[in-house]
């Protein structure tokens, strides 16, 4: 008679251990998915990560950063040995500045701006619960530069070299047979230029010149091959044949 509770007891604990691992896996699933960002915006993102990843100073450590839509959130939690309570104390206090700091680094790139990008940070308040303690908008800081209209067209702020190679480097994992032995040589980002291809009517903004040195299908080298890639704000193109271009009057 007195099995049987026991036996209800394990069942029990046994659909609710089921039920737990059932909503892990979800979780994970969920934030497994693809996000849908422009290039220039994961690649700023990552560039963040990289530089808070794995951070520790002995009270308060990075646990984990995830990239959202248009959104980047970093986890902190308490260091090895640390007390929980010390932990958020710190992170409330070093955050209460961070938004400032954030917007005042060099100015907020404008295509974080003009995408609605927000930085998030989080704290682990228990084992595998997290509150927010930020967010910062970037459309919500000030000093970047203003939009330049030429005949009626906007000219945005030129890109950073580490962001246009980070851009470029995206559209070729997508485009070549086998990227990770390709050879990649490119130029500083130009100044501005006014573009104009067969066809098209002249259009705004800057270009990145690479040589590029694929594999083919059989295995070998093809030689250096010149391409163009054109940056301005979101839009982005590859181009085979050098462009008509001359400089933008400052």
């Amino acid at each position: 008679m007195k099995r049987k509770p026991a036996k209800r007891n394990r069942h029990e604990y046994a659909k609710a251990l089921a039920l737990f691992l059932l909503i892990s896996l979800a979780a994970e699933i969920v934030r497994a998915q693809p996000v849908n960002n422009p290039p220039e915006v994961q690649t700023a993102f990552e560039a963040a990560a990289a530089k808070v990843r794995n951070l520790d100073d002995g009270t308060l450590k990075v646990g984990e950063v995830i990239f959202g839509d248009r959104s980047l959130t970093i986890r902190f939690q308490p260091s090895a040995g640390a007390s929980r309570e010390k932990a958020e104390k710190k992170v409330k206090a070093r955050m209460a500045s961070w938004a400032g700091s954030l917007c005042s680094h060099d100015g907020m790139p404008d295509f974080l701006r003009r995408t609605g990008a927000k930085f998030i940070t989080e704290f682990e308040t228990a084992p595998g619960a997290y509150e927010k303690v930020k967010e910062v908008s970037a459309a919500a800081c000030d000093g970047t530069t203003d939009l330049r209209l030429i005949d009626g067209k906007p000219l945005y702020p030129k890109p950073t070299y580490e962001t246009a190679i980070g851009v470029i480097k995206a559209h070729l994992k997508g485009s070549l047979l086998d990227y990770d032995s390709a050879k990649l040589e490119c130029s500083e980002v130009s100044a501005p230029l006014w573009i104009k291809l067969p066809l098209e009517p002249r259009r705004y903004g800057y270009v990145v010149e690479c040589d590029i040195n694929a594999k083919n299908a059989f295995g070998g080298y093809v030689g250096y091959q010149r391409r163009w890639y054109y940056f301005n704000g979101n839009n982005f193109q590859e181009i085979i044949n050098e462009p008509r271009a001359g400089l933008v009057e400052q």
